[in-house]
């Protein structure tokens, strides 16, 4: 059977399998986990120099050649990055993901007239929270496996990397403001800048730590509204093909 594919567009497949493949491997070590990672790597370095580095009597020199410092930062920052993760969603799961699956997922079924459906109706017998956290696996494990929406998938994946780096940079905005207590507390710093300064500055990332965790909530509720939307729309879709009659033109309507 000849191929009737032009050299363009099996260059363009190609190029895509490609970047898809590249996209995989960043995938695998999610980027996402470096901006939390960064800035809680920097609070700890932030006290070691405060605290240690500046107190060596001895010269301070680095036991390792130059160019380890790059990937030792690199992998740091990646390690900080998940402690940061771990320890972020678990806060954002006690203080506010906690009850955003029970007051989301059902009344998003209910505004998209999913619960008539059995296979739906039988996970959300009354409050469960183990039905409705079964059925949301059930959604999730249905998109993954559907070959034609692969692009809901990346959109629901783009929102869980949102919602983690949130999670991850709350934490670190806690340990940002630990370490400035603590210098505020037992470092040798001026006087003015140890009373006004380093108390307000703890004070506002405390304030961005709960606003960052809030906003990863509201991502987690986007999620839950969007996984909900896909099995709407594969239910009915609001948009239907209308097909316009046309009309054949004869030489006596023009004559």
């Amino acid at each position: 059977m000849k191929n009737n594919e032009s050299p363009a567009k099996s260059i363009s497949m190609g190029l895509g399998t490609i970047f898809e493949r590249i996209g995989d491997f960043f995938h695998i070590f999610d980027l996402s986990f470096f901006v939390g990672g960064s800035a809680t790597l920097g609070a700890i370095v932030f006290l070691y120099v405060n605290f240690i580095y500046y107190r060596l009597t001895e010269t301070r020199l680095f036991l390792f050649p130059e160019w380890v410092a790059v990937p030792a930062l690199i992998i740091s920052a990646y390690l900080c990055g998940l402690i940061a993760f771990a320890a972020g969603r678990e806060l954002s799961g006690l203080f506010f993901r906690s009850k955003t699956l029970a007051t989301t997922l059902i009344p998003a079924i209910g505004r998209h007239r999913l619960t008539q459906l059995p296979e739906v109706s039988s996970y959300i017998q009354g409050d469960d929270i183990d039905g409705q956290w079964k059925l949301y696996i059930r959604m999730w494990s249905e998109i993954v496996h559907d070959t034609s929406a692969p692009l809901l998938v990346h959109h629901l994946m783009r929102y869980w990397a949102m919602a983690a780096t949130y999670d991850s940079v709350g934490f670190s905005l806690i340990v940002w403001a630990i370490s400035l207590l603590i210098l505020w507390l037992f470092g040798s710093i001026p006087v003015a800048l140890s009373m006004v300064a380093l108390p307000a500055a703890a004070t506002v990332c405390l304030l961005g730590s709960y606003i960052a965790f809030r906003r990863g909530a509201q991502y987690y509720e986007y999620q839950i509204e969007d996984v909900v939307a896909h099995f709407a729309v594969k239910q009915k879709s609001l948009t239907t093909i209308v097909e316009t009659p046309v009309i054949a033109e004869t030489s006596e309507n023009h004559s």
